[in-house]
């Protein structure tokens, strides 16, 4: 697994909030996720995102909520150390879109390490 970069949400024009796809955590010592947003459009723009692990890939909690971004360029980044103490099997990114005719084109990366 090494250093390289995954993509947990791709780079997406979005208006609408939702959720990526589960990321296996399991076999990651630490990581990093980076929130990058490149447009904004809409009339008092918000984009809320949050990084929500699970046990099992179907019962989410919170695990980091990033702070809401308006405009753009802007790069976000959370991490963890010691992911056996501190997240779950699984991650995801959830969003929340808000504002008039609201539009973000974002993406989420994760940068692992590995435990091997």
């Amino acid at each position: 697994m090494g250093n390289r970069n995954l993509i947990l949400a791709p780079s997406a024009q979005r208006s609408a909030s939702g959720n990526s796809a589960a990321l296996e955590t399991s076999q990651m010592t630490e990581l990093a996720v980076f929130l990058v947003v490149s447009e904004v459009s809409g009339t008092s723009p918000s984009l809320t995102a949050v990084v929500q692990d699970s046990p099992d890939g179907d019962n989410w909690a919170d695990a980091y909520s990033f702070p809401a971004v308006s405009s753009a360029p802007s790069v976000l980044r959370a991490g963890w150390q010691d992911l056996k103490m501190s997240i779950g099997r699984y991650a995801r990114l959830t969003w929340t879109i808000t504002g008039g005719s609201a539009s973000f084109t974002f993406s989420a990366h994760v940068v692992p390490v590995s435990s091997d």
